[in-house]
């Protein structure tokens, strides 16, 4: 399993053998949602590295940018 979350409102997509988090796409193959989170990794650095290239940034910038990596994936409790 790729995450190790202790808490008890871990929820697992249904179909998935407790592998995969619950996720808005439905998602149930650990391969699948190793794609799906690369693929928009690398659309985040896209635009982090268009809008700041290499200059300083704040940790609530880090905050923001992992919330629109995972965002669109991730279901929220």
């Amino acid at each position: 399993m790729k995450y190790n979350i202790d808490s008890s409102e871990v929820e697992y997509q249904p179909g998935s053998n407790d592998q995969v988090l619950c996720n808005k796409l439905g998602i149930i193959s650990q391969a699948e949602m190793n794609e799906a989170e690369e693929v928009l990794l690398l659309k985040l650095y896209d635009k982090i590295f268009e809008n700041f290239g290499f200059s300083s940034f704040a940790f609530q910038d880090i905050c923001d940018w992992h919330r629109q990596w995972l965002g669109p994936i991730r279901l929220l409790f």
